[in-house]
């Protein structure tokens, strides 16, 4: 039997080529997630920025409030995986946002931990090596978009709970 000119190498490459197709076409469950709730880079958190006004933020959000408030705008989003989510609370003063806090309620630690894991590596690219650091918990000091100083906050509040939770915070110290 003859084997056709370059035939020998038709299989493995069309191996490789469907297997590359399949390994770069499966997202895993973190980085959807990552990608759900950091739909938007730019701003201080979801092209939110620290004192942007109440207006702005209900303009940049993708949905209504689920609580509103003259000085609290309170938002749920489910996540792709059934029961669970993520929720934001955005607090207003004279200045405008003077913080965000963001939970994410995962079912399993795991995917939390590869959740912060992801968002560590974000957040350290964006703003550098974090001034504090933990087993748990992350502080970085960083120049605001829009404001002199924000301290932005990463932790993983999933120990002991059975579950994954994980919290994210950017404050305004001029506040």
């Amino acid at each position: 039997m003859k084997i056709p000119e370059n035939g020998g190498f038709f299989i493995p490459r069309f191996c490789s080529i469907i297997i590359l197709g399949f390994l770069f076409s499966c997202n895993s469950q973190p980085d959807k997630n990552y990608e759900n709730i950091f739909s938007r880079e730019e701003g201080d958190l979801r092209g939110i920025s620290i004192r942007s006004s109440l207006e702005e933020v209900k303009m940049g959000e993708s949905a209504s409030p689920k609580n509103e408030e003259s000085d609290y705008l309170f938002y749920e989003f489910k996540l792709p995986q059934q029961e669970e989510n993520f929720t934001l609370g955005y607090s207003f003063n004279t200045k405008g946002l003077y913080e965000i806090l963001l939970d994410v309620n995962l079912k399993k630690p795991e995917d939390a931990l590869a959740l912060y894991l992801r968002i560590k590596e974000n957040f350290t690219t964006r703003f550098g090596n974090p001034e504090q650091e933990d087993e748990s918990s992350l502080v970085w000091t960083i120049k605001g978009k829009n404001s002199e100083e924000v301290e932005v906050t990463l932790s993983d509040e999933s120990e002991g709970s059975g579950s994954g939770k994980i919290s994210v915070s950017f404050y305004d110290l001029a506040y």
